[in-house]
């Protein structure tokens, strides 16, 4: 695109070569002459005075010919109101610089809107650790199903199913008829229900801990997933009487 741009340049100043020019730089100050080489970087221009001067090309604001100074010049002396005022030298020539409206992508938040929304979100995922024991209770794994820890739920349904069944298979009775044609009750085994009731009565009490401590688990993660912690709790208006914002 440079490169471009520097052969159409190069070549209008050689359609106007060998013609007076007047150069007007960016502090505002105008060279004179006429142009003998047009270089990547330079203007080659020799003075009205003979001396031979080199402009470089970024301190270059606008190229003026003769024949287009001569016609300016006579525009303004035949419609003085038309005539734009010319910046004396030693000022800068006023450059007009365009401003473009860039849509920011940073977002203002309102913290305690936000607050509220996250106290709102975690109330309605919060567990109850109280709710979490009472179905450990009346459902094998249904505490740690409540908290959605799907393996120890099944490991905790499948024992207390297992010591269930050896509970009621030890303490089973059967009759039987002595020689007396006497019914007579026996239990299968004693010995084996007595280990299935001690066995059922522990993964009882360890389910109904080890639930409520998941759902505790659970309710820290969620803070920590919302970022409750992070939120100033002087934000945070009292529950359930909410102020809209």
């Amino acid at each position: 695109m440079k490169s471009g741009l520097f052969i159409v340049l190069f070549i209008v100043i050689l359609a106007v070569g060998g013609f007076g020019a007047i150069f007007i730089m960016r502090d505002a100050s105008t060279h004179s002459g006429t142009i003998l080489q047009v270089t990547e970087t330079a203007f080659i221009v020799q003075g009205e005075n003979g001396q031979r001067m080199e402009l470089p090309r970024s301190e270059v604001v606008s190229i003026l010919t003769e024949s287009l100074s001569g016609s300016v010049s006579q525009t303004s002396s035949a419609s003085p109101i038309m005539a734009q005022p010319v910046p004396e030298v030693g000022y800068p020539a006023p450059v007009a610089s365009a401003q473009i409206a860039v849509e920011s992508p940073y977002y203002t938040i309102d913290m305690e809107f936000e607050s509220r929304k996250r106290v709102l979100l975690y109330q309605e995922r919060a567990k109850n650790p109280l709710l979490s024991v009472g179905l450990s209770l009346v459902i094998p794994g249904g505490g740690h199903f409540y908290t959605e820890r799907w393996g120890a739920g099944v490991f905790f349904f499948a024992t207390r199913a297992i010591f269930t069944g050896v509970t009621l298979w030890g303490f089973w009775t059967t009759a039987t008829v002595d020689e007396n044609d006497e019914p007579v009750f026996r239990m299968n085994s004693p010995i084996v229900g007595t280990v299935g009731a001690v066995g059922l009565t522990t993964m009882l009490i360890l389910e109904c801990v080890d639930s409520f401590s998941g759902v505790n688990r659970y309710n820290d993660m969620l803070r920590v997933r919302l970022g409750i912690d992070k939120v100033d709790t002087q934000l945070i208006p009292a529950m359930p009487a909410i102020v809209s914002p």
